[in-house]
């Protein structure tokens, strides 16, 4: 999976994210590799103020080999076209890459002419610029969405679960029961005590 992260990134969302393929890989070894782009090569700023170094450049990067490639923005990240990633989300698309968008991504996925008769999720700020800018495109209000090859999320916990969602495609439930189980553990509805019951324990 490949993140490019934009200008004031949502750095929630895109952990998230990381932290569902991080721990698949610690049930299951080396299950996936990712990687981050900018689209300068440049070091990009967080939405919280952390500065991220990308792994790779964009241009020189076998992008076809990738199963699903993230667009991540953040409440801040400008909506302004780009040519340059207009043109390599076209072009990775062509070539039977997924698509997903954190945050405000789906919009440069939209704008890109690449969300029409796609259902999708952005964070609600941005609805209605999405709207204008992908009009064959249905702009829904969940936290995530996942609609064949494009993968859209809202929030951080969207983030997540839409990626949650994404590796049990691939992989089955019982991955994603095993990562909900550590990552979620409180709130977790694989596996819940019930609270009328006293748990005692032997001595």
């Amino acid at each position: 999976m490949g993140f490019i992260l934009l200008d004031h990134f949502s750095l929630p969302s895109f952990t998230n994210a990381l932290d569902a393929l991080v721990t698949a890989n610690l049930l299951r070894a080396d299950l996936y590799s990712t990687c981050t782009f900018t689209l300068d090569g440049q070091e990009v700023m967080s939405d919280l103020g952390i500065i991220i170094r990308p792994d790779h450049d964009l241009a020189p990067y076998p992008l076809a080999d990738l199963k699903l490639l993230v667009v991540c923005g953040g409440l801040r990240t400008p909506l302004r076209a780009d040519a340059q990633l207009r043109t390599l989300l076209k072009k990775v698309a062509d070539k039977g890459v997924a698509l997903a968008g954190l945050w405000n991504g789906a919009w440069f996925i939209g704008e890109a002419g690449l969300l029409d008769a796609y259902r999708c999720a952005i964070h609600p700020e941005h609805r209605p610029a999405l709207a204008e800018a992908a009009q064959h495109s249905q702009v829904t209000s969940e936290s995530f969405m996942i609609d064949r090859d494009r993968y859209t999320a809202a929030s951080p916990g969207g983030a997540f679960h839409m990626v949650l969602e994404w590796i049990g495609q691939a992989h089955g439930a019982g991955l994603v029961d095993g990562i909900s189980h550590i990552l979620e553990f409180e709130a977790s509805k694989y596996r819940r005590l019930n609270p009328t019951l006293h748990v005692t324990m032997a001595a």
